[in-house]
């Protein structure tokens, strides 16, 4: 207990200081310039940016931002006895904007004082890797090889050849370089199979045999890991859209707005946007026999903008070519109710 108590007054002590400071030029996050306890702020890392958030009676806590899509359940922090939640993610060169989300509410990061504007009238926090020095594996080195993983309808097709290894999983960027949370399956000859959805990207990986990080050994597109070995490299192309007209489109009614999103695969679909201050579990849609997600919200007269969030990422209405900046690079569906 006291031992919570004093990591916990020095992060109230460090985040004063950043209040008082926020008017100063932006500095390197957990450095000794930003003036913070490295044990309770994030920070730049060899291993990649260690995100950290104090508040020992918090459930969850997950961070989104650019680097994953803003993706609100993909990313958590772990509960140490202190009470402290981190987790480091390997994040390319260039400036990161990003929030925590503690059970369910979005928030800046209390423990960085470098902020930019999010487009909603609040702030998100910002972190900058400069190198690869600074916790960003370098660009790959080559094409990605003949032998690699294989892109298929089902996923990636991760393979190894190894008939004596008792265990082979995969870690990347792809699931947060968890050591555990993607095992491949040995076959009858002796290779290790795995298939994997995962979105479009370029992403760092490795495979855990026995318990030992190993590169690829047939894939050639590598990158530099910081620690004086290799990353294997692997990227995922984006499946041409389909050029099929929608069905259904959002639309306005008598009783308010009918959002509308097609989609049959999908497991969740949600609206969000600046008529429920960006909730993505106050309006959910309901999925009719043809593969059509619809709701209906009763608005008043204005200008809404919003985005469905569709198996927890976030994504503009196709069927609206309406939109707006959403401060991240990306659009937000802009309706009006007249």
């Amino acid at each position: 207990m006291k031992r919570r108590f004093v990591v916990a007054l020095v992060c109230a002590l460090t985040a004063a200081f950043a209040v008082s400071s926020a008017g100063a030029k932006l500095r390197k996050v957990g450095s000794a310039e930003s003036g913070k306890s490295v044990e309770c702020a994030t920070r730049v890392t060899g291993a990649g940016v260690e995100f950290v958030y104090e508040n020992p009676s918090a459930k969850n806590v997950f961070v989104a931002g650019s680097f994953n899509d803003w993706n609100s359940s993909r990313d958590a922090l772990s509960k140490d006895k202190k009470g402290v939640w981190r987790a480091t993610l390997p994040l390319k060169t260039g400036t990161h904007q990003y929030k925590f989300v503690v059970d369910g509410n979005w928030m800046a990061d209390p423990s960085n004082p470098q902020t930019s504007d999010d487009g909603l009238g609040g702030k998100n926090s910002a972190v900058e890797i400069k190198s690869a020095a600074d916790g960003k594996p370098a660009p790959a080195t080559a094409a990605p090889g003949a032998g690699g993983p294989k892109v298929t309808g089902e996923g990636v097709r991760f393979v190894y050849k190894n008939p004596a290894a008792k265990n082979v999983f995969a870690a990347g960027e792809f699931n947060a370089w968890n050591a555990q949370a993607d095992p491949l399956i040995r076959q009858k000859d002796g290779t290790w199979l795995l298939v994997k959805k995962i979105p479009p990207g370029r992403y760092n990986y490795k495979f855990i045999v026995d318990g030992q990080w190993l590169n690829d050994p047939v894939n050639t597109a590598t990158s530099d890991d910081g620690y004086g070995g290799k990353n294997s490299v692997l990227e995922v192309v984006a499946a041409a859209a389909p050029s099929h007209k929608l069905s259904a489109a959002t639309r306005q009614t008598k009783t308010g707005i009918e959002f509308v999103y097609e989609n049959a695969s999908a497991k969740s679909v949600a609206v969000a946007g600046s008529f429920n201050n960006w909730s993505a579990s106050s309006h959910r849609l309901e999925k009719d026999k043809s593969g059509i997600w619809k709701t209906s919200v009763p608005l008043g007269k204005g200008k809404y903008q919003y985005k469905f969030v569709v198996d927890g990422e976030w994504k503009e209405d196709p069927s609206n070519s309406q939109n707006s900046e959403d401060g991240l690079g990306g659009k937000n569906s802009v309706i009006e109710v007249r």
